[in-house]
């Protein structure tokens, strides 16, 4: 059990966590499209899991963590900018 957490970061590793992130935005897309009360989301962490190690798993939860929250955030910032920016317009009309 000394070697669970020692992951040499080979070629095969770089290469898998973003395959592993592009499964898990695929997954989150179909998920989301076809309206599935599943979470796709994680199958690509799973198999970054399995594949690579129990770091780079974490790495490629983490990095889809961002880009789920970067996203959102943008979504979220443009949902409601819009409202204030009409308010704003049609105060300054009157």
């Amino acid at each position: 059990m000394k070697n669970v957490f020692k992951t040499k970061l080979s070629t095969a590793s770089l290469v898998l966590i973003p395959a592993c992130i592009g499964i898990n935005y695929l997954g989150k897309l179909f998920a989301s499209v076809l309206k599935l009360p599943l979470w796709l989301d994680s199958i690509g962490t799973c198999i970054g899991g399995a594949l690579g190690g129990p770091i780079i798993g974490a790495i490629c939860g983490a990095a889809n963590n961002l880009i789920y929250g970067f996203t959102t955030l943008v979504l979220v910032l443009q949902l409601v900018s819009w409202p204030v920016l009409e308010i704003w317009r049609r105060s300054a009309v009157h």
